[in-house]
């Protein structure tokens, strides 16, 4: 009897043992997921890989807004030019702002849906580069003007596209501005009278100047906005820290 009695004390202490055991194994695994969610969510606010917030979302669609009404007054412009001139270079540069304008206007219209918002970034801002690109080629005699206004579409990449997208951005960019100043130092000419076209680079480098600035102010608030977000994970994350430990 007394045997028996000692086997059932050792079975209960061995049972009380494992279900301590199982219950720390468990306290830390939460505190490990804890701990993991908390630097997941810190990398993703640094790398850009969050959903976008609606703040953002409105800052974006104020710059393609912007650019999409200067692009319809350029293609204006350069369609008036080649009617003019009866020159059909200046046609062309226009059919490519029309192209902007069809693009950034389908962009407009989805960029408030936040699921497709990643995909009409990528679509503005890589349509952007590859259309200058276009319209240099019809005009050489612009492609100063092209290769800076190529900018606003890197800065508003790097602004809202993270990772590897970024850096192909950055890429495509110094492709399209090489290219550009390529024809320049080659002297590629359109054959359209520069006394007419001085005004039309005049104008285009004012259009660009006033989509940068408004661009450099959204970017400005959109990193202090990161930046406020990222310090409240940091102290989420610390607090989870201190909890755990």
């Amino acid at each position: 009897a007394h045997r028996s009695g000692s086997r059932i004390m050792e079975t209960r202490q061995a049972i009380t043992l494992s279900d301590q055991t199982s219950q720390d194994a468990s306290g830390d695994t939460h505190a490990d997921g804890r701990a993991q969610a908390a630097e997941s969510l810190r990398n993703a606010v640094l790398s850009g890989t969050t959903r976008y917030d609606p703040d953002e979302i409105s800052r974006a669609g104020a710059v393609i807004r912007l650019n999409l009404i200067c692009v319809l007054a350029w293609t204006v412009l350069n369609t008036a030019a080649a009617w003019r001139l009866h020159n059909p270079r200046p046609a062309g540069v226009a059919a490519a702002g029309l192209a902007m304008a069809v693009i950034w206007a389908w962009a407009l219209r989805q960029i408030s849906d936040d699921q497709k918002t990643r995909r009409v970034i990528a679509v503005y801002t890589v349509s952007g580069p590859l259309l200058l690109l276009v319209m240099g080629l019809f005009v050489p005699e612009l492609s100063l003007t092209f290769t800076f206004a190529t900018f606003i579409f890197l800065a508003f990449g790097l602004s809202y596209m993270g990772g590897r997208a970024s850096m192909q951005i950055v890429a495509l960019t110094l492709a399209v501005a090489l290219i550009l100043s390529s024809s320049e130092a080659l002297r590629w000419v359109s054959g359209v009278p520069i006394d007419i076209y001085r005004w039309v680079n005049l104008t285009g480098m004012l259009m660009a100047l006033s989509i940068d600035a408004t661009m450099f102010i959204l970017l400005r608030r959109t990193l202090e906005a990161r930046a406020l977000h990222l310090v409240r994970v940091e102290r989420e994350a610390a607090q989870m820290q201190r909890r755990i430990s």
